[in-house]
């Protein structure tokens, strides 16, 4: 059965709007998942591997990223997918961050910190991570003691002000 040239003509304009669909230069977003976690749970924070995870997202595609935010994040967990330019070396994942509280927080007066603990259970294993925050204080033992700053676990600061002891 032959077709008429009014198809012909839509079907060729449909594979022409699909072909330059696929190369327009913008901006795209996807819903994705965490599909695999790729580090084990005794992984220092500060390994390279920490932070690894494979992603699924759109049609079918998968991508092995790091995350740098210094959360564990679960299998299944939902994340962002942008394609900047729909270029896809250029990929960007962004975590919907899913609150996990501390189960415990222990400060220690001889080095002046707190540390915080975190678990999560995914897939069969248990993540637990330990977050330092260093204080910083002046004039220590004196009448005029003061935290001044608190150091946070990526290194940034924050100054404080009229905090005495």
């Amino acid at each position: 059965m032959s077709k008429t040239p009014a198809e012909r003509l839509a079907q060729t304009i449909d594979r022409f709007m699909t072909k330059r669909d696929s190369e327009f230069h913008f901006d795209k977003t996807y819903s994705g998942i965490i599909s695999a976690i790729l580090f084990e749970p005794d992984t220092d924070i500060k390994d390279v591997k920490f932070g690894t995870y494979k992603v699924r997202y759109g049609a079918g595609n998968e991508r092995v990223v790091k995350l740098t935010d210094g959360i564990v994040h679960e299998v299944g967990e939902r994340v962002n997918v942008l394609v900047p330019l729909n270029n896809p070396n250029r990929v960007i994942i962004e975590p919907t961050i899913k609150e996990v509280t501390p189960y415990k927080i222990v400060y220690d007066k001889e080095t002046d910190s707190f540390i915080e603990y975190r678990k999560v259970e995914t897939d069969g294993k248990v993540y637990e991570l330990a977050s330092e925050y260093k204080l910083t204080t002046e004039e220590k033992g004196t009448d005029n003691e003061e935290v001044t700053k608190m150091t946070l676990p990526d290194g940034r600061e924050i100054n404080f002000k009229n905090w005495d002891i």
